[in-house]
């Protein structure tokens, strides 16, 4: 086995670590960061050589937030990204990342900034169809909100059970 490539990652964040859509970019946090790493194939040739490939990797980060992004999800077709953050005091923010500039190689622009959890966003899904995103609070919190992508509001909200911690959310994919 050869290797194609090495990504610093502490794997601190649960779920943080995600392959996107176009089968190539892993998507990550870095501290308060988002980054996307993008495999390059550039020709390397030298003369009377014959050219041989060689792959980098392009990193593209996402900067918004004021805390340690805690939370991560990407959408089914790779169309958005959502982040969590852990906050000292106050409210943890989610944003709420949309693909633009496709044509020049895929980048993205925060959409939205949605505000209602206090202090982490510990969990982060979209819906199969992209039109919902679920998100968990920290122990500060305890609760568990369903958001509209297309317009930012907050659909439903409720209490995660006192007896246990909640850290994980997820949609079922039904045909």
């Amino acid at each position: 086995l050869t290797l194609d490539a090495a990504v610093g990652f502490a794997g601190s964040v649960r779920n943080g670590f995600h392959l996107h859509p176009d089968g190539e970019s892993r998507v990550y946090p870095l501290g308060a960061t988002i980054a996307i790493s993008r495999p390059r194939t550039d020709s390397k040739a030298r003369e009377g050589a014959p050219t041989r490939e060689h792959q980098t990797s392009h990193i593209t980060f996402l900067h918004g937030h004021a805390g340690e992004v805690t939370a991560l999800a990407v959408s089914s077709s790779g169309r958005f990204i959502a982040s969590g953050e852990s906050i000292s005091s106050g409210v943890a923010e989610i944003i709420l990342w949309e693909a633009c500039n496709e044509a020049v190689g895929t980048t993205y622009a925060v959409a939205r900034r949605l505000s209602l959890h206090i202090g982490e966003v510990v969990a982060l899904a979209f819906s199969t169809d992209e039109s919902a995103l679920a998100s968990i609070g920290g122990d500060n919190d305890r609760r568990v909100v369903m958001w509209n992508v297309s317009n930012g509001n907050a659909l439903c909200g409720s209490p995660a059970p006192l007896d246990g911690k909640v850290r994980t959310v997820a949609f079922l994919r039904h045909s």
